[in-house]
């Protein structure tokens, strides 16, 4: 497996990180602040929905098709990975057959 340094090199993590940042510099950055900074802890049904919005936006970003952090994640994976979710996909909902 590899380490969380290691990320960085990776180039596909380093464009994914890029869009991450995109998005994240759309938003205000007291959205990011831990609860302990906020001057305010119980958070607004505004805010709370400018949240959602983020936590979209970033879930749609991960989990495109063929995208950055698709492509990142099947590079860290190990060989013994890859050919399990392969045959995984491959085979479906089938599953073993018993007779």
């Amino acid at each position: 497996m590899v380490k969380k340094d290691e990320y960085y090199d990776n180039p596909y993590y380093k464009k994914f990180l890029v869009e991450k940042n995109k998005i994240k510099e759309k938003y205000p950055k007291e959205l990011f602040e831990t609860a302990t900074s906020r001057k305010d802890p119980i958070y607004s049904e505004e805010s709370k929905l400018i949240w959602r919005q983020y936590l979209k936006e970033l879930g749609n970003l991960m989990f495109k098709p063929k995208g950055l952090y698709q492509d990142f994640i099947w590079d860290i994976i190990s060989e013994s990975e890859k050919i399990y979710m392969e045959t995984k996909a491959r085979n479906g909902k089938q599953g073993r057959k018993t007779t």
